[in-house]
Formats: C-alpha cells, structure tokens, sequence
C-alpha cells in the first residue's frame, strides 16, 4: 500500500470516517456514517486519484492537516514587509 494512501486512511479514521477494503479489487471505500463518500485506489497510478478522493472527503466534513501545501513550500509570516 502506499504511504500516502496509509496516511489518508489513517487520518480518515481519526476523524470518524469508515474505510473498508472493497472485495477482490485493490480498492478502499470511504464511509461517513453509513453514507458512501468516494472510492479510492490502494496504489494509486497517478496524484489526481488521491486528490480526487480527499476532495470528495473534505466535501462529507474532512479536515485536511496538508491544507494542500507541498513540501519544501514554506508559508508567508505576516508582519515581514519591508517599509
């Protein structure tokens, strides 16, 4: 599995979400309560998959601790404007 998936399904869990192995496909099905959110991949073959499953999370009430920052990309601090 991958590690960003590992770390998705961690974080869904934490926050009450359901995710379940589908049966004999390499695929994860995410539930909020007993509502089905989204189906995503074990192994994803590209980013957008990944993406594509926490947009449809965040839209059932997932917080996303990424905030969608890459890595190596620091914020902005407030108050370093030159005058």
């Amino acid at each position: 599995m991958n590690k960003e998936v590992q770390k998705l399904k961690k974080e869904l869990e934490q926050q009450g979400f359901t995710v379940k192995q589908s049966k004999g496909t390499n695929h994860y099905h995410v539930f909020k309560g007993k509502k089905f959110v989204t189906g995503m991949p074990c192994t994803p073959s590209d980013s957008h998959a990944l993406k594509n499953a926490k947009a449809y999370c965040r839209k059932a009430g997932f917080q996303d601790r990424d905030n969608g920052q890459t890595k190596g990309k620091a914020k902005k601090k407030a108050g370093n404007k030159r005058r």
